[in-house]
């Protein structure tokens, strides 16, 4: 394993989590997810199929059909203005690509928080709301999209901290909310994720110590095709990235169990301590 790191000085010891029960995983309580009230009926419409529809971004897709929306790329619609909550109303969308990147060209934006409604969406595997101008938090309500798989909310502008919730998602393979302006501490629920492929919260203003039950995430650096291009080049891969926060303290000895890992990156850190073997 290649750790990246950089600007170390003491800092401030983990303290002890009274949650975290024997095998190292943290029992969650999640905010209800509200119903969505008060929709425009001009945004109500007949989908192609014949069935009731919503509008969305000003094309109409069926609420009971609809599984995949992907704006952004160069045959799609652009993603423009706040997300609209009206998209929670799609309660069987398993694939929502909203991200606004297409070969490192940007034009506009989802702008605005993230609605809260979005939780309706239960059936989802894939969120990627990347290269956006989000801001807000991420709602804690998040946690109940048990069945994502990939999570992305990276080159937004989003504040606040990582909600404890996410840890309610076992099932990601990558999650990311890099580039952005969170704060706070990297909450110790991360460590239920042991499906992990890839961890990237770079370029934040994170502080803290990284979760001593950061060990529990073994799968990180796992190559599986089923989630990347197989002409992807693994030795350049970064599949753990801290890098850019202001995290303390030592790194927790579990980081040596992460036998997946080739590189890892938490450079520009205010690290002590030794390297784990």
């Amino acid at each position: 394993m290649f750790i990246g790191l950089a600007f170390w000085s003491c800092g401030e010891q983990e303290p002890e989590q009274s949650d975290i029960n024997e095998g190292g995983y943290i029992t969650i309580e999640l905010p209800d997810c509200p119903p969505l009230e008060n929709i425009n009926e001009e945004n109500l419409c007949t989908a192609d199929d014949g069935t009731d529809g919503v509008k969305i971004l000003g094309e109409c897709y069926s609420i009971e059909n609809t599984t995949e929306i992907t704006f952004g790329d160069a045959f799609a619609s652009k993603p423009s203005g706040p997300l609209p909550k009206e998209i929670a109303l799609l309660t069987n969308l398993i694939i929502f690509y909203g991200s606004n990147y297409w070969g490192g060209i940007t034009d506009s934006k989802f702008t605005g928080e993230i609605p809260t409604e979005i939780c309706n969406l239960t059936n989802l595997i894939n969120l990627n709301l990347s290269y956006n101008a989000l801001t807000g938090s991420i709602p804690p309500e998040i946690g109940h999209l048990t069945k994502l798989h990939k999570l992305s909310f990276g080159r937004n502008e989003l504040t606040g901290e990582i909600p404890s919730t996410v840890g309610n998602l076992v099932e990601l393979r990558n999650l990311s909310s890099n580039a952005n302006n969170h704060t706070g501490r990297i909450p110790q629920e991360i460590g239920n994720l042991t499906k992990l492929h890839t961890l990237n919260f770079s370029y934040n203003e994170l502080t803290g110590p990284i979760p001593s039950n950061i060990g529990n995430l073994k799968n990180l650096g796992l190559w599986d095709p089923e989630y990347y291009n197989v002409d992807f080049d693994t030795e350049i891969w970064i599949a753990f990235n801290l890098s850019h926060n202001n995290l303390t303290g030592p790194l927790p000895a579990s980081i040596g169990d992460l036998d997946e890992l080739g590189y890892v990156d938490f450079s520009y850190n205010q690290i002590d301590g030794p390297i784990p073997p």
